[in-house]
């Protein structure tokens, strides 16, 4: 994402869309939905969330853990301090992000604890 360039980042994102589209390239649209709906979001443009959520849930859905944890982060205000769903509203990503940080790993080895309360994450 090009911070402080939304517009011009925006438009890298859609570009990034297309070839990942075209390629079926999951992780790379997963990427691009999360910099596509932050860049719309640091513009004002709440059509953002869309986009946000579209890679969480392709991040899930394909175990991309770092994606996954990046559309927390942004979800949750923890990314660049743009905070989509209102304060109160970034609770839930932020409870979901720690619950996913904290469940066994698809090879059945538990991760470390994820330390009580959210400030480890600002």
């Amino acid at each position: 994402m090009l911070k402080p360039d939304y517009q011009r980042g925006a438009e890298f994102a859609r570009k990034a869309i297309a070839v990942g589209e075209s390629a079926g390239a999951t992780g790379a649209l997963a990427h691009a939905y999360n910099n596509l709906g932050m860049c719309l979001w640091g513009v004002g443009d709440r059509t953002g969330e869309d986009y946000l959520r579209r890679s969480l849930a392709l991040a899930l859905e394909n175990n991309l853990t770092d994606d996954a944890g990046r559309a927390y982060a942004n979800m949750s205000g923890q990314g660049h301090r743009i905070f989509p769903f209102g304060y109160a509203g970034a609770e839930e990503p932020l409870n979901e992000a720690t619950a996913y940080a904290e469940r066994p790993t698809p090879a059945g080895v538990c991760p470390p604890r994820v330390p009580s309360g959210c400030h480890h994450l600002l």
